[in-house]
């Protein structure tokens, strides 16, 4: 199931921040004695570093628990768009409105606070001598980039739940920007760093590199899969085997690129399953009328 997997490991990574990283950062600043009160600028700034990365990583957590309030509602609705049968099953909650802007707040909050961090922790907060005035920036704009987190909140509350189906792009569309919002932060930092002439190995990298972006590439597809199996075709029972043609075309990606350097096992699997999927579409032909979710 995409849906449920894009939406877990949505919940999941401002969890792990939130629960692991943030504690472990926290304590090392206070153990080390990076924070005093007699440099009342950088305390500000890495107060702010703090409570801006909890704040980021509490709103998204709300924003995909509202998400997966709204899935029965949207399942239901996906299901009977497709002409697949519900048998008779409808959302008993009452419809929430989705978090105003997506993970753009989040993203607003997070990117900056990372970089800071990271460059931070690598100069030992000088900053290639330009400390006082990044810090005193950075002092002023976090307060404003929380509030952004507010006010979505604020909007949130009080606009009307949205239509269902609009989940079809806001899901893929929050994980992106999610995950999106990570790895430029890292990239930022990095090339920050870079230019400074120091190494960007000393900065905390984010696991999996571009085996993760491509692995996120392949839920998303995925979670398309049925949305284009269904524009492929009138008939229920040809949708699901060409709801699999993103999953042969990612895989085909993989080939193209030599991920791990097993092109050929890659390009086999993806044509085994692009030759399947159109075969037992084939098959069926378009009298097919097999009843079967493939969410």
């Amino acid at each position: 199931m995409p849906t449920l997997t894009l939406v877990s490991l949505g919940m999941g990574v401002p969890a792990t921040i939130l629960l692991v990283g943030l504690p472990v950062y926290t304590r090392r600043l206070l153990v080390g004695d990076t924070v005093s009160v007699a440099e009342p600028v950088l305390a500000w700034a890495v107060v702010g570093m703090i409570v801006g990365i909890a704040a980021a990583c509490l709103y998204a957590l709300w924003f995909w628990a509202r998400v997966f309030r709204r899935l029965p509602a949207f399942l239901t609705a996906w299901h009977e768009a497709a002409g697949v049968d519900t048998l008779g099953e409808q959302p008993t909650d009452e419809p929430v409105a989705r978090p105003a802007w997506l993970l753009v707040p989040f993203a607003l909050v997070i990117t900056h606070a990372i970089v800071l961090i990271q460059i931070g922790d690598v100069t030992d907060f000088a900053f290639y001598g330009a400390a006082d005035a990044i810090l005193s920036l950075y002092g002023l704009v976090w307060p404003l980039s929380a509030a952004v987190i507010g006010l979505a909140v604020y909007w949130t509350m009080r606009r009307t739940p949205q239509p269902p189906l609009s989940a079809t792009y806001a899901i893929p569309t929050a994980t992106v920007v999610e995950f999106g919002s990570l790895y430029v932060g890292w990239g930022l930092a990095a090339t920050v760093v870079r230019s400074g002439g120091l190494t960007a190995a000393e900065l905390v990298r984010f696991p999996g590199g571009t085996f993760v972006l491509l692995v996120l590439a392949l839920l998303v597809l995925l979670f398309f899969g049925p949305d284009i199996g269904l524009r492929l075709s009138d008939s229920p029972a040809r949708r699901l085997p060409l709801s699999y043609l993103p999953l042969g075309g990612m895989l085909l990606l993989f080939a193209v690129f030599d991920l791990h350097g097993y092109r050929l096992a890659w390009g086999v699997m993806a044509g085994l399953l692009i030759a399947g999927s159109l075969s037992e579409a084939w098959k069926h032909g378009r009298g097919g009328r097999r009843q079967q979710s493939d969410r």
